[in-house]
């Protein structure tokens, strides 16, 4: 009778073992249908903590990129492209991680060290990012490592000035997605994927400038300029941002006279902060003609009003020549504004209006 009973519990064990192994295989098999039919182009394998070597920074990268993945919603603001990261594009290599976790031996047969052995020894069905830190001198520094499905190898070293390094780890994970998508959809050397649905259109202010700043409701200027700030929070330190908002600030600065001396530093910082990011030229051209131009239109004395046009006749021949050999929508439009501006009667300033 014990002896039935005995053999009973054991086959029971060894079924629900069975029926936990076949569970197993079907999650693994699910997996692997959606891998092959899934939009993702790369996998991110292991990137190394900076402070902590067994750490895995790969999970947060993708975590990250889904945050950065979020459209920015900027009413009033300069219409331009901005690309928006695409995180179908990015896959964690989690395809047999429950074997890790699975220990079962058949005739002495280690079976999930042999499946995940001939998993290994198949060629990569994606392209494979990976992070190493590296020392360096000053700083911060991480390789990333690209493996195309071809075996061909691309590498970038990374680097952070800054000091802490919990921050600096994030700033260039940061960094690292910014390459990976460059890589995937700018890059001449790149994959080039197609990207229609990886941009975004910024509302254009010229709604604002062809009204004239002073038509335009203050709660107008007031949610963009809400809505432009926590970009930086998403793309910290981008150059277009601080381009936007110093556009923002100056229909502010326009709007409200009483608070004039509070905005120009504000203006000044952000061009500058523009400047030494990645906002393009023309951008910068026409945000510098935006700022030139009201300060003039708007100067109590006619000595400063003077001075102001001479700086600003000097911008609009430097903004057409930077836009000569640029066949852009953006250079032939600072084209005509920059001409436009170089016809107005300077006699009566005070009338007149950003053209359109």
């Amino acid at each position: 009778m014990l002896g039935s009973l005995s053999a009973a519990v054991k086959f029971s064990i060894l079924i629900l073992v069975g029926a936990v192994f076949l569970l197993a295989a079907l999650a693994l098999f699910t997996t692997i249908v959606k891998r092959a039919f899934s939009s993702s182009h790369v996998q991110i394998g292991k990137f190394i903590d900076l402070t902590d070597a067994t750490k895995d920074q790969g999970p947060y990268l993708v975590a990250r990129a889904r945050e950065l993945n979020r459209p920015l919603s900027l009413d009033g603001l300069l219409e331009i492209k901005v690309p928006v990261l695409a995180t179908g594009s990015f896959a964690m290599r989690e395809d047999f991680k429950f074997l890790a976790d699975t220990k079962l031996t058949i005739q002495g047969v280690d079976v999930p060290g042999f499946i995940t052995a001939i998993y290994n020894a198949l060629p990569d069905d994606r392209d494979i990012v990976t992070g190493t830190p590296e020392t360096v001198a000053d700083g911060s520094a991480m390789r990333v490592e690209w493996k195309a499905v071809s075996g061909e190898q691309r590498s970038w070293l990374l680097r952070s000035s800054l000091a802490n390094k919990s921050e600096a780890n994030k700033q260039l994970i940061d960094q690292a997605i910014y390459r990976i998508v460059y890589h995937l959809y700018y890059d001449r050397d790149g994959p080039r994927l197609p990207n229609k649905s990886h941009q975004v259109n910024f509302p254009s202010p010229r709604q604002a400038y062809t009204w004239g700043p002073e038509l335009i409701k203050p709660e107008f200027i007031t949610n963009a300029i809400k809505e432009a700030e926590p970009a930086l929070s998403y793309r910290p330190g981008s150059g277009t941002i601080f381009a936007l908002l110093a556009q923002t600030y100056i229909l502010q600065w326009v709007n409200d006279s009483t608070k004039r001396g509070e905005f120009e530093p504000k203006i000044a910082a952000a061009i500058a902060a523009a400047k030494k990011g990645d906002v393009t030229r023309i951008h910068a051209d026409m945000v510098e003609l935006q700022w030139l131009f009201y300060t003039w239109r708007y100067a109590t004395d006619e000595p400063a009003a003077n001075k102001i046009k001479g700086t600003l006749l000097a911008k609009l021949a430097q903004a057409i020549e930077d836009a000569r050999d640029d066949r852009s929508w953006y250079a032939r439009d600072l084209v005509a504004t920059a001409k436009k501006l170089q016809k107005l009667d300077s006699a009566n300033r005070t009338a007149l209006r950003w053209p359109n």
